[in-house]
């Protein structure tokens, strides 16, 4: 199934893409492109459960690597990686230009219909959990624009092979289509 929001971007879009500045856990800034370019790879509940569905071993063994990239401040990043055990490399883009770039411009507080399959609790637990956990963080404040919504993009040799852009708050790709987009059998 296809839609708007599986949209492969156009070169131009990539190309714009490639240059955003990005920053890392110390504030250093690299060009979006370093985490794509040769390789294969790329809210909280999901990435919690990418972590625990996908080893960062595995993962480099198939040469993939996998990236998040959030809107927040960089000083987020540490507090974020070590409250949800995430073992993967976590960026910040706190202008938001590399979602725009990727067509990732959709703003909403909307959980739409259906509840994922990463999705612990119900929706009041969720909620309360996120809200703990940002005050937890100690940087809630700087989490970034809580509308925002992002996506998935899986990258070959620095070209996108498969998108999921989110629709609603709640709409990650589903895990299935992800480790197949990038070529992996996971379960």
């Amino acid at each position: 199934m296809s839609g708007p929001s599986q949209t492969l971007p156009t070169a131009d879009e990539v190309s714009a893409a490639s240059s955003v500045t990005i920053l890392d856990s110390s504030g250093n800034e690299l060009p979006l492109s370093t985490l794509f370019q040769n390789e294969k790879g790329g809210k909280a509940d999901y990435v919690s459960f990418l972590s625990h569905k996908l080893a960062p071993s595995s993962l480099a063994a198939s040469n993939i690597k996998l990236s998040i990239v959030g809107c927040g401040d960089h000083k987020f990043i540490e507090n974020y990686r070590k409250q949800l055990d995430c073992p993967f490399e976590i960026y910040a883009d706190p202008s938001k230009k590399a979602y725009e770039a990727l067509g990732m411009t959709h703003r909403t507080l909307d959980l739409g219909d259906k509840a994922p399959e990463y999705a612990k609790g119900g929706m009041v637990s969720n909620v309360v959990g996120s809200i703990a956990s940002a005050f937890k963080m100690g940087r809630f404040t700087s989490a970034g624009d809580i509308k925002q919504l992002g996506g998935e993009f899986v990258f070959e040799r620095g070209q996108v092979v498969w998108c999921h852009r989110m629709a609603n708050t709640r709409d990650h790709a589903p895990f299935s289509e992800l480790s197949q987009a990038m070529g992996i059998n996971a379960q």
